[in-house]
């Protein structure tokens, strides 16, 4: 445990998202109403089989994406797109989740969001819980290291934000919307994440080139990191 985070490390991507399928099963059992964050990426993907696997009743669960690419719903770079193939479309059970895309809100060029997403989620309970993932660089959602606004208006829920790296613009819930949440979980897999990960938990605080440092410091509760030991052997190397 460090600071304000429990680090669970298993030997393998299965292994850590079998671990944080239960963690959140045990949240869901206990939740009624339940708003759930989840993150694009491949690294979920055995996380989310495991949760269609062993979740029967999705009633009264609504289901957000933590950031999206601003593209087609059926575009295989959309989150939307991988998350109804690994979760929604895998759940054996009339009783599936609502899910609250962005891509209903987006406009016809794709780069703007329609201001009834602030309505919408608004009229639904802050996070239950957000499973997010976290890049090479340390990105978390879309907000990219010095390339987010950290200062913005509060009361935003989210913001649109064009990468030069990208020919698409993106959306993505800001960190204050994220660190509303009840229960803050990441998923976190890979050697070429580990610097970024020991630089986000010993580093001096600075939540716009390491954005982890300000949920760590605002959430109200431990945030829970699953990660292999390849994604942890900086953090590891350093207690050493």
């Amino acid at each position: 445990e460090l600071n304000n985070v429990i680090l669970n490390v298993e030997d393998s991507l299965d292994q850590l998202s079998e671990r944080a399928s239960k963690f959140f099963v045990n949240i869901h059992n206990k939740s009624s109403n339940a708003v759930y964050v989840f993150p694009g990426g491949t690294t979920p993907i055995l996380f989310f089989n495991k949760i269609a696997n062993n979740i029967k009743d999705w009633k009264s669960t609504t289901l957000i994406l933590s950031d999206e690419r601003m593209v087609d719903k059926d575009n295989s770079l959309s989150n939307a797109y991988h998350l109804n193939k690994n979760l929604i479309n895998q759940i054996n059970n009339l009783k599936l989740p609502k899910f609250l895309t962005f891509e209903e809100f987006m406009n016809p060029d794709f780069n703007k969001i329609n201001k009834s997403f602030d309505h919408e989620l608004s009229n639904i309970n802050k996070p239950t819980f957000t499973l997010l993932g976290f890049g090479k660089d340390g990105h978390i959602a879309s907000l990219f290291p010095n390339n987010f606004n950290l200062n913005k208006n509060k009361d935003d829920q989210y913001e649109v934000i064009k990468n030069d790296f990208d020919n698409f613009y993106r959306v993505s819930l800001t960190l204050n919307y994220l660190t509303q949440s009840k229960n803050i979980g990441f998923i976190i897999s890979g050697k070429e994440k580990s610097e970024s990960l020991k630089k986000s938990l010993f580093k001096p605080y600075n939540p716009v080139k390491r954005p982890l440092q300000y949920l760590i410091k605002t959430h109200k509760n431990k945030i829970n990191i699953f990660c292999d030991k390849e994604a942890a052997s900086g953090v590891i190397n350093e207690i050493a």
